[in-house]
């Protein structure tokens, strides 16, 4: 064998390589079903996590909360009167 037929041989196996390859990420992105699940598995983890961050900053606004209103309750009980006697008025407004 030459050194060209050496040569001429590398070069289409790296462009089997390359054409390999290709054809590779062609057939990814036309895989419109497992891109949407791998999507939606995504959003999904996402969507779990920022759930679990959200019922711990739930969970710590109401221990403050009862905390404060073990210390002073008389804030709280003029607030749930105010607040409802705010809806008495609003309802009355609205039939009105």
């Amino acid at each position: 064998m030459s050194r060209q037929e050496d040569v001429l041989r590398e070069d289409i196996k790296q462009a089997r390589a390359e054409l390999a390859d290709t054809v590779e990420l062609l057939v990814e992105k036309t895989d419109v079903r497992g891109r949407a699940s791998a999507k939606a598995d995504e959003l999904r983890g996402r969507a779990s996590a920022k759930a679990g961050q959200l019922r711990g900053r739930a969970s710590l606004a109401g221990r403050r909360t009862a905390a404060r209103v073990r210390r002073d309750p008389v804030p709280v009980a003029v607030g749930a009167v105010l607040g409802v006697g705010a809806l008495g008025a609003l309802a009355r407004g609205l039939r009105h």
